[in-house]
């Protein structure tokens, strides 16, 4: 689990707006689901995907509770 450079979808366009995100973290099960050929790397001006921001939350507690 890593933040990783943002990047969405090449048909996040096609979305109803509050649907349309990007992608910071390489867990995040929404983000894997988009093929490589695919993926723009930007945030296109579309919000965080929510559970990139709470994949990234957890692991900086947890890196603050190991220190």
């Amino acid at each position: 689990m890593a933040t990783i450079t943002a990047f969405h979808s090449a048909d996040e366009e096609a979305k109803p707006g509050q649907k349309r995100m990007h992608h910071t973290n390489d867990s995040c099960t929404e983000g894997q689901k988009i093929a490589a050929a695919q993926r723009q790397e930007s945030t296109g001006g579309y919000r965080r995907c929510v559970d990139c921001s709470r994949m990234d939350e957890i692991e900086a507690l947890r890196a603050a509770a190991a220190r």
